[in-house]
């Protein structure tokens, strides 16, 4: 067919350091020739096992990034901008499961949602009870 190559938004090149080196783990991983700043990893034929593969390059080069980013930003330009602090930072809610409690409350488990009765069957399913758990 007689379409664009490098995808649907046209060929803008990497500005910076950061966009430079993720177009380059995108092409070595994707097996092209050249990406843009606004290609996304997907429409360029990218999936989730080919992220793994991206990652471990990115990370031989000092990149950290979590593969959720690349859902939620698949583009070069919105990578970068979220390695480069463009994203807000991910709080993790305290501890409110005291050690050695031998009684869980739905309250203490700020990260699902769970009642009285889903706790007691994840405690009876743990050896040791609540304080293994």
């Amino acid at each position: 067919p007689e379409s664009d190559a490098y995808g649907t938004s046209g060929y803008e090149a990497p500005v910076g350091k950061l966009e430079i080196l993720l177009a380059q783990a995108f092409a070595e991983v994707l097996d092209l020739e050249q990406v843009g700043r606004h290609e996304d990893f997907f429409e360029l034929g990218g999936h989730s096992l080919l992220i793994v593969k991206l990652l471990s390059l990115l990370r031989s080069h000092g990149v950290e990034l979590d593969i959720r980013n690349f859902f939620q930003t698949p583009t070069v330009m919105d990578l970068a901008a979220t390695v480069g602090g463009g994203s807000a930072p991910i709080e993790i809610p305290a501890q409110l499961i005291p050690a050695g409690s031998q009684v869980i409350t739905p309250s203490m488990l700020p990260l699902v949602t769970l009642n009285a009765e889903q706790i007691a069957a994840i405690i009876a399913q743990v050896p040791g009870g609540a304080g293994n758990v």
